[in-house]
């Protein structure tokens, strides 16, 4: 094995030095970068290790490296880790152009950096096997990830349209009903069968449902109600998803999960339960079927609750259908009805 490895070596071009003098595979990494790179011959491991643990100075090294064409830079945030760390790592998602070395026949697809703890690499790994076990049953097309340091790279398909755009159109464009109501049910049964399945056949509770994470895989570029009718409804972002393992919460990305006026109130504790998903998604249907002000939709939205039994939908749906989805905001967990009640609602009654 060591004379394979050697005359591999070789065959790449590199001083054999490189593979001959190394203890681990780390070592062999210090030593590939200093061959490629002039200003880190001197350096020791622990300096070029400092050096990339560095948000920036590794984007700047891969953008170079691996043949990443960022398009455009499509959101920023920062991952909030434990209490007991005040540490926040950075994450982003871009449009790049497609690179030779990942399959597929679309000319642009999504990048995401996430820089991690390599003191808490597992989660992170965890995170990709559970993507990779259920991106068939979700839709959610993911072509592969890398480490390098502590930036995780990952390449998936990019969908072009959001189900907060599609909120959007709703509301510039509701003209003719009977053509959008099955449109809007539709998206609703899938979006519900996704969760379902994350919750029943994988032990997963997402945690951060919210429009933005919810994408539309349009066949065509036209954005006509016509081109919705047989679209997939895609989840993405699972950085902050947990899994119930034994009954109990298996933390993947530690980061307690919502954003805005979809975090649930057991946030407070930090307690999280499939009817989290139900809360977060109970906002994103109440929002989409009636017009709420912009007051209306604050951190406390289920304190709302009164103000929604007086809405009118834009939809005609029955009271009882109305009272069950505003229940799906309910305070305490234990007063939320299950996603198949609510699913079965939306059939005979909407």
């Amino acid at each position: 094995m060591y004379l394979v490895n050697l005359i591999l070596v070789k065959q790449l071009g590199f001083n054999v030095n490189i593979y001959r003098y190394a203890n681990s595979f780390q070592d062999i990494t210090f030593n590939l970068i200093r061959e490629g790179k002039a200003k880190f011959q001197e350096q020791k491991n622990y300096e070029i290790n400092n050096y990339f643990n560095q948000f920036q100075n590794t984007l700047n090294y891969l953008k170079q490296e691996i043949d990443i064409n960022f398009l455009q830079s499509k959101n920023t945030k920062c991952i909030l880790y434990p209490k007991n760390s005040s540490l926040f790592q950075n994450s982003q998602v871009s449009l790049i152009t497609k690179p030779s070395y990942i399959n597929g026949q679309d000319n642009e697809i999504v990048v995401k950096l996430s820089q991690i703890r390599l003191d808490n690499n597992d989660d992170h790994i965890r995170v990709i096997e559970i993507l990779e076990s259920f991106q068939k049953d979700i839709n959610l097309y993911y072509f592969g990830y890398f480490q390098f340091f502590s930036l995780n790279i990952s390449f998936y398909k990019y969908y072009k349209k959001t189900f907060e755009q599609f909120q959007q159109k709703l509301r510039a464009d509701f003209t003719d009903v009977q053509l959008i109501k099955p449109i809007v049910k539709r998206a609703f049964f899938s979006i519900i069968h996704q969760i379902r399945l994350l919750h029943d056949k994988y032990s997963i509770i997402h945690r951060d449902l919210k429009p933005q994470n919810i994408m539309i895989d349009l066949k065509r570029d036209q954005n006509e109600w016509q081109d919705y009718q047989d679209v997939n409804y895609i989840i993405i972002d699972f950085d902050c998803s947990i899994q119930i393992v034994n009954h109990k919460h298996q933390v993947f990305e530690t980061y307690g999960g919502g954003t805005g006026h979809y975090i649930p109130p057991e946030r407070r504790d930090n307690q999280y339960s499939k009817q989290s998903d139900t809360y977060q998604l109970g906002v994103i249907i109440l929002e989409t079927l009636f017009e709420l002000d912009q007051s209306i939709q604050n951190d406390d939205f289920w304190k709302m609750k009164n103000e929604l039994i007086k809405k009118k939908s834009i939809f005609n749906i029955t009271e009882n259908l109305q009272i069950k989805l505003i229940d799906m905001i309910a305070e305490l967990p234990q007063d939320r009805p299950s996603l198949e009640v609510i699913q079965q609602l939306l059939e005979q009654e909407f």
